[in-house]
């Protein structure tokens, strides 16, 4: 890498104040791996509770923890599965594109194992979550809608929706807010980095410092990171 990480040399606005799009998921197993190694157990359910949440409050008025304090504006954004399929809209598009279907038969045969047996269904490999994760998780986002915009719709995922206010900025009037607004999207997945788009201020902001065997190093990616992440 011969240039600066962006963080050293990003300015951040005022005028309008940038929106951090916080990836809610993400943002939860952050608060619930923190309460798991460091508070539970240690108080009384109800400290512990308040605990947790000034843990997404103090989470979330950060702002990105790799830039300067600095107004933001904040919107939340969730995944939410279909009630009666409990996955997403991908899962339906695998199970009824051929060339996806054919693509695990043939993977099947080479490992020569019978298909019945493979995780085909989208994210098929997700484990159960624990009760404790579901409690920390309504804490989080009875705090995040009670406080700030909250989007989810059934069988999207957060990145779709991040998506979507991406074309948004994108589509706006030069002179409109939503397009002069820098975005930072807060998050850990890197779907996220396709909508990386410097022209129009949009910045991936990683919410962990990488492993040293990833390829995105930096906190703060634009559209030189992203290259360099898939080159």
């Amino acid at each position: 890498m011969n240039r600066p990480k962006l963080e050293t040399i990003f300015k951040l606005d005022r005028n309008p104040a940038p929106l951090v799009v916080m990836d809610f998921n993400v943002q939860v197993f952050r608060v619930y791996n923190w309460y798991q190694t460091k508070i539970e157990g240690s108080f009384n359910k109800d400290v512990e509770e308040k605990l947790i949440k000034g843990a997404f409050a103090l989470d979330t008025n950060r702002g990105p923890d790799m830039l300067p304090r600095h107004n933001y504006r904040m919107v939340f954004v969730a995944d939410s599965r279909f009630k009666d399929t409990g996955n997403y809209w991908r899962d339906t598009y695998m199970q009824q594109s051929q060339t996806v279907q054919q693509a695990w038969q043939n993977y099947a045969e080479d490992k020569r194992v019978d298909l019945s047996v493979l995780p085909t269904s989208y994210k098929g490999q997700r484990k159960e979550k624990t009760d404790t994760f579901w409690d920390v998780y309504h804490i989080g986002r009875d705090y995040a809608q009670t406080y700030f915009p909250f989007f989810e719709e059934e069988g999207y995922e957060a990145d779709d929706i991040a998506g979507a206010i991406y074309r948004l900025s994108r589509d706006s009037d030069d002179d409109s807010i939503v397009r002069k607004r820098q975005i930072l999207l807060q998050t850990i997945d890197r779907d996220w980095s396709q909508l990386v788009d410097e022209a129009h201020n949009v910045y991936f902001a990683n919410t962990r410092v990488p492993f040293p065997n990833e390829k995105i190093q930096e906190r703060l990616v634009g559209n030189q990171g992203v290259i360099e992440h898939t080159a």
